[in-house]
């Protein structure tokens, strides 16, 4: 699974170096043909990194803690910051546009597949 999750992120990756330097490709024109598929293709690739993440890393106590009534794992930790980190880059970056509605559906898929990975882990410990 661990390579599973750097292989996608690695991808991601250059994506996102296309985005960056304007360069045509197929998932930019996939995306764009999907009525809101960019934030759909944010909530997606965002969700499935981080759940692919948090099933790498497992459900170590050391990578996870409580807000509250919540519990966050690490996986979902580590791509919130790259998610955010890359949104916010955008308003440096002239090719692109920072658009919190983006990051907003970064938040969603990646809140979604804390909660779906824990509750995987949590049915395989018993």
């Amino acid at each position: 699974m661990k390579w599973i999750a750097i292989v996608f992120a690695l991808f991601i990756s250059f994506v996102i170096y296309l985005e960056n330097n304007r360069i045509p490709n197929v998932f930019h024109d996939i995306i764009r043909s999907v009525p809101h598929g960019d934030k759909i293709g944010h909530f997606v690739v965002m969700g499935s990194l981080a759940l692919i993440t948090n099933l790498a890393i497992g459900d170590r106590k050391s990578c996870r803690w409580k807000i509250g009534r919540w519990v966050v794992l690490g996986g979902t930790t580590i791509v919130t910051v790259l998610a955010t980190l890359e949104e916010f880059s955008q308003l440096f970056i002239a090719s692109r546009t920072f658009n919190p509605l983006d990051l907003l559906a970064d938040y969603l898929g990646i809140g979604l597949a804390n909660i779906f990975a824990l509750w995987y882990l949590q049915s395989r410990a018993q």
